[in-house]
């Protein structure tokens, strides 16, 4: 990238950052609305695979429904090892805030969702490459809830990520320079 991409790059990155500091919004509402934001890109983009999928056979079949379509990919198993790869970011932002000697709170709740949904995908996941669990709908629906208590404890590591995170105690002030040196230099060249 040149320079004058990277300065755009720059300039457009402050002024967000600072539209998001004038808000009117308690830190913690801020992090939890950019953990949002966090999971649905991430839940977006890592299920455009399936997504696309299940379109292009709703499409290329007459009368099939999108959500159904979506479901009967949940049939192979593969779920349940998306369901670990959510729950295992919880497990390592649990090991920096103790490393850190930070409390996460309610830490019991993801703890309880994790571990259930882990021992439960690998004891239907192993049922299910065995091919001795046929029920599928009994198979449809705890891939489901498997997948949202998974998509919960991803919700909260995070969430207490960015709780965890050290703040850089001097970021806003360098930013606030920057902008005041931006401006003076606008300054220096306008005259």
């Amino acid at each position: 990238m040149s320079d004058l991409d990277v300065s755009a790059i720059g300039g457009a990155r402050r002024n967000i950052g600072r539209f998001w500091r004038m808000l009117p919004l308690p830190d913690w509402v801020k992090d939890h609305l950019l953990a949002i934001a966090q999971l649905l890109i991430i839940l977006l983009m890592s299920n455009a695979p399936v997504l696309s999928s299940a379109i292009t056979k709703t499409a290329a079949t007459d009368h099939a429904e999108f959500f159904p379509t979506l479901m009967s990919t949940l049939h192979g198993g593969e779920v349940y090892i998306y369901a670990a790869a959510l729950i295992a970011p919880f497990w390592w932002t649990l090991i920096e805030a103790h490393r850190m000697n930070k409390k996460i709170k309610f830490v019991w709740i993801p703890i309880v969702l994790a571990l259930a949904a882990t021992i439960v995908g690998c004891i239907f996941y192993t049922q299910l490459s065995l091919n001795t669990l046929r029920n599928e709908r009994f198979v449809r629906d705890w891939a489901v809830a498997l997948f949202v208590a998974s998509l919960a404890v991803w919700y909260w590591s995070i969430y207490s990520d960015r709780r965890l995170s050290v703040q850089d105690p001097f970021g806003r002030q360098r930013v606030e320079v920057d902008d005041l040196m931006s401006q003076v230099k606008k300054g220096r060249h306008g005259s």
